[in-house]
């Protein structure tokens, strides 16, 4: 029996929580999040540029997920670079494509082209670029985080006390990647202690002895 499958069945859930692969209408949305899919929508129904930024694990992949699911199909047709190593030619490039440009060879003059065509639509066609920044999650929304996936995964008592929740929150200083990892090896060695309520303790054991 695998790790997941021992802490999903100690603790009686139905599916895995804390994973990339939960379904977009079970996500855990903060308010900075709403927001920024509402300008993303906003974008969309405006045909505007908008660019979506935040630190790394932050939910920039989450959102664009959630944004690309529940967009009508019908209506538009979502293009996502998903390369994280892409070089900037190629950033150029792909854009320029992406927006009906066919680019031209050399980076540098790719990058004049794409500035160019943004300039268009702000100065030609009048709309704005807009930049919706994702921060991390304070306290109180990891909390609420974690709660959202644990009722997600059929399990809705309190599983982490609250300075155990504190615990989390400095590990991870709000980050969803940090988070989903330090609460799924807490569940893990929790399951493994047979231990049916995870405190703070456990979580530091789990930061000093597992994490980075």
């Amino acid at each position: 029996m695998g790790m997941k499958a021992m802490f999903e069945e100690f603790f009686g859930m139905t599916a895995t929580p804390f994973t990339n692969s939960i379904p977009s209408g079970n996500m855990y949305l903060s308010c900075v999040m709403k927001e920024a899919l509402g300008r993303l929508y906003f974008a969309a129904q405006h045909r505007m540029f908008a660019v979506v930024t935040s630190d790394v694990g932050c939910g920039k992949t989450t959102t664009i997920r959630k944004f690309a699911n529940d967009i009508d199909k019908q209506k538009y047709e979502v293009l996502y670079i998903a390369n994280s190593n892409l070089r900037p030619g190629w950033f150029y490039k792909g854009m320029l494509r992406q927006m009906g440009v066919e680019p031209k060879f050399y980076r540098d003059a790719a990058s004049r082209q794409l500035h160019h065509e943004l300039e268009i639509i702000r100065c030609v066609q009048h709309r704005e670029v807009i930049c919706c920044e994702l921060p991390q999650y304070d306290r109180a929304d990891t909390g609420r985080y974690v709660a959202s996936h644990l009722k997600y995964a059929g399990c809705e008592r309190e599983i982490f006390t609250e300075k155990a929740l504190d615990e989390v929150y400095h590990y991870s200083a709000g980050a969803a990647r940090a988070l989903n990892k330090v609460c799924m090896h807490s569940l893990i060695c929790a399951a493994q202690r047979k231990e049916n309520l995870i405190d703070d303790h456990l979580v530091r054991d789990v930061v000093e002895s597992e994490l980075p």
